[in-house]
């Protein structure tokens, strides 16, 4: 009896299953954010002036301290326009080998919140080079990130309908309600944003304006069910 009735219930699951008509399709869809806020790296380190007087290691005697950097960088980020309170230092020290008998050179990285990338020109030019160690472009953000989000998301279902729309009709059939709709686990959302390093030692090529590259991506991926009538 047992065994007739779990036969009985396989085969009335198997006949629903067989008779259900669906179609299943994944929509992608990728939205490129401009930021509205951009955090600019810059690391400096003491240096000697002898370094730049092509002059052998033995020879460096005239150290720049750390205090008259620090001074000169934000007196010229003033001069640009960037006040005091979008800098802030975020690593103090040198975490490098001091080879023996050389004094210690002390290092500080500063994270410049920046509203476009043009500003990052006007830094380059003004500040001395002979002290930067690297800049680069750090984090991007955007204020309204989140309305970014719920608009790729809307896009990526409107593909999904489209998709099953004209594979459906491509078999004479039409798409009806929605049954599931599914984000993959771990694939269903991606943000990312390119930020590539700047060497301190080359002017950056600005030909289209650096928001023509430097965006955060948005890409969303969603597995939906149709009906199919």
């Amino acid at each position: 009896m047992f065994m007739a009735v779990v036969m009985s219930s396989m085969a009335a699951l198997q006949a629903e299953t067989v008779g259900a008509r669906y179609i299943e399709v994944s929509g992608v869809s990728q939205v490129k954010v401009v930021p509205d806020k951009i955090h600019y790296m810059v690391s400096l380190k003491e240096y000697f002036i002898e370094e730049f007087e092509g002059k052998k290691p033995e020879e460096y005697r005239t150290q720049v301290p750390m205090a008259q950097i620090d001074s000169m960088f934000t007196a010229r980020l003033r001069s640009i326009g960037i006040a005091d309170s979008c800098v802030r230092v975020v690593e103090v020290g040198d975490y490098g080998w001091r080879n023996e008998g050389k004094p210690f050179c002390i290092s500080k990285c500063y994270d410049v919140t920046l509203n476009d990338f043009a500003t990052i020109d006007s830094i380059n030019a003004a500040i001395d080079r002979r002290a930067v160690e690297y800049m680069r472009v750090g984090q991007l953000e955007c204020d309204n990130i989140d309305r970014y989000r719920h608009q790729c998301r809307i896009e990526a279902l409107e593909a999904a309908r489209d998709k099953a729309c004209y594979m459906a009709q491509a078999l004479g059939a039409q798409v009806g309600n929605v049954l599931s709709i599914e984000e993959p686990a771990g694939g269903g959302f991606m943000e990312t944003a390119a930020a590539s390093l700047q060497a301190s030692n080359v002017a950056s090529n600005t030909t289209g304006g650096y928001d023509n590259f430097r965006t955060i991506t948005l890409q969303a991926t969603v597995r939906v069910r149709f009906e199919l009538k």
